[in-house]
């Protein structure tokens, strides 16, 4: 009697264990967790430089460049793999590139038969408002309860449909004929290039600091080509 006792709960367990292992899979089968995503809106400042051969052929010439401060806001997702804290993403956004120039001209004058020396400054600046799109892979690591430390890099590409350029006089790239406004039909609209970030996550807020950098020169003169670069100052809320 005790063997047939003992063999029966034996078996009841048996088919427990595996009616409990057939439901668990046949759940898992019939069931897919969705993809975990985060929506986010984000914007600020947009700091515009312009570097390359460009930027060192006129330093040698008394021209001296600058930052040309804008604006940046973008809309995107990051969507993670699994289970896991890396994800790859995509944002669109508007924003600005260009750069600012100054130009310091020595000169000397006559004035009541006696010599006179002093200095021109003239400056210059462009400021273009361009559609990006953005394409990231990046990492959220959890830091706490409610903090991530979140590092993205990916390419990105823009096209500017304005295009905004100030010039003193004509007398910034070398008087008449050579101005910046002259040759503004050699600022190109499209680029494309590299970005690197760093953001922190705070529950569904972020402050998010991004440096882009583009591959297409951005302005030709006389041969010397200029690339743009971009750093980003942004915060954002995600849901």
């Amino acid at each position: 009697m005790k063997k047939i006792i003992v063999s029966t709960i034996v078996a009841l367990f048996a088919i427990t264990s595996f009616t409990s292992k057939g439901e668990i899979l046949t759940s898992r089968s019939f069931y897919k967790e969705g993809p975990r995503m985060t929506w986010f809106v984000r914007g600020g400042v947009s700091l515009n430089m312009v570097g390359g051969d460009y930027v060192k052929y006129w330093k040698d010439k008394d021209r001296s460049f600058g930052m040309k401060p804008g604006f940046d806001i973008s809309a995107g997702f990051e969507r993670f793999f699994g289970k896991k804290n890396l994800y790859w993403g995509l944002e669109l956004g508007i924003g600005t590139r260009g750069f600012s120039a100054k130009y310091e001209k020595e000169y000397t004058d006559w004035v009541e038969g006696k010599e006179v020396k002093g200095t021109d400054t003239y400056k210059a600046s462009l400021s273009n408002i361009n559609v990006k799109l953005p394409i990231f892979i990046g990492y959220c690591h959890p830091i706490g309860e409610h903090m991530k430390i979140d590092a993205h890099v990916g390419p990105y590409v823009s096209y500017d449909f304005t295009k905004s350029a100030k010039d003193d006089d004509g007398n910034v790239f070398g008087g008449y004929g050579d101005s910046f406004k002259y040759n503004h039909a050699d600022v190109v609209g499209v680029d494309a290039g590299a970005a690197v970030g760093l953001g922190f996550w705070y529950d569904h807020f972020l402050i998010d600091v991004t440096y882009q950098k583009g591959f297409i020169e951005t302005v030709n003169y006389g041969g010397e080509k200029g690339t743009a670069s971009h750093l980003l100052i942004r915060i954002g809320y995600g849901f």
